[in-house]
């Protein structure tokens, strides 16, 4: 399967908010400081601990839509990523779905909260996150172009987002098998 956010293909996941922040400032940093592990890391931690924007926003998934203040949309689709977060994937037989994470405001405090618990692949357990499922979801606000992250690349949206996941859409070919000599 392969996610969509408007016309841009995603595999993996596709955001905006606090994560957006994060894939441009790590960016910023590495031109800056290098391209280290390090400079990357204290780049991340440093972006989660600054003040994040809040968002006041109507998601509709399905047949449900609802107003909510977030600082984060995180759609993934890649599987063994969510489940290193303790996100499970889910889905009516049959029928893939997308993980769709939403993180409410939070202090420094929740922050580090949060963290923990997804060093230890418990995210779902903390009141701050909802996290749902749906093949598709859109999200309405009245803002101008918003930044998003689609596979780790940064492109600026207008809102309505349509995020759609297109299930059995990626085909992956590999050589043929060498036989011995």
């Amino acid at each position: 399967s392969v996610g969509l956010l408007q016309d841009h293909v995603f595999v993996n996941n596709a955001s905006f908010g606090t994560y957006a922040r994060i894939v441009k400032n790590r960016e910023m940093d590495k031109k800056r400081f290098g391209r280290y592990r390090i400079v990357a890391l204290l780049s991340d931690i440093r972006s989660l601990y600054a003040p994040a924007k809040n968002y006041t926003l109507r998601i509709g998934t399905g047949d449900m839509a609802k107003n909510c203040r977030t600082t984060m949309i995180f759609a993934g689709i890649n599987k063994f990523q969510m489940e290193n977060l303790g996100i499970r994937a889910a889905g009516k037989v049959g029928r893939e779905q997308m993980s769709i994470t939403i993180m409410k405001p939070v202090t420094r405090l929740q922050m580090t909260r949060i963290l923990l618990r997804g060093l230890f692949r418990q995210l779902p357990q903390d009141g701050r996150i909802d996290v749902r499922h749906a093949e598709s979801f859109t999200v309405d606000a009245p803002a101008a172009p918003i930044a998003c992250v689609v596979d780790g690349e940064i492109v600026h949206l207008t809102l309505p987002l349509e995020f759609r996941l297109l299930p059995n859409q990626l085909r992956v070919l590999a050589p043929a098998p060498q036989v011995a000599a």
